[in-house]
């Protein structure tokens, strides 16, 4: 038997609905496999999301430490800043009586050097501003 022409027309009509139809299904199943691996995908972004939140509230409790740290880091910067304030005031006390203590050896020696009034008056002058001086003397 021939094939004519409108058979084969049929045949080719019959053969593209049923590549249409497996087409179709194969491209349903693969529509269908591609959505559910994108399901897959958002889900491990939304764990990734969870892991993450909780890497930054970790984050947030270091920075609290750290600002902790800080403020201890601050303070002591402060006591270090008076420590040296004091130790500056003590220094300067320090040179102000190594002077006066000069002041003394000096009179010391005119004294043991000198008998007249007058230098003996300009001594006791001499004397009565480093006894001021250390509070030895009260006006």
């Amino acid at each position: 038997m021939s094939l004519t022409k409108q058979n084969l027309k049929s045949i080719k009509g019959i053969v593209t609905e049923e590549v249409t139809k497996v087409v179709n299904k194969e491209v349903e199943g693969l529509a269908i496999a591609v959505a559910r691996g994108f399901q897959d995908v958002h889900k491990k972004f939304d764990q990734i999301d969870k892991r993450f939140e909780q890497v930054d509230k970790r984050f947030e409790q270091v920075d609290k430490r750290f600002e902790h740290v800080d403020k201890r880091f601050d303070s002591n910067d402060a006591s270090h800043r008076n420590i040296n304030a004091r130790l500056d005031l003590i220094e300067t006390d320090l040179s102000s009586l190594r002077n006066l203590l000069s002041e003394v050896k000096e009179i010391r020696r005119l004294l043991d050097n000198h008998t007249r009034k007058e230098d003996l008056e300009k001594l006791g002058k001499r004397l009565l501003r480093v006894e001021k001086h250390l509070g030895l003397v009260k006006l």
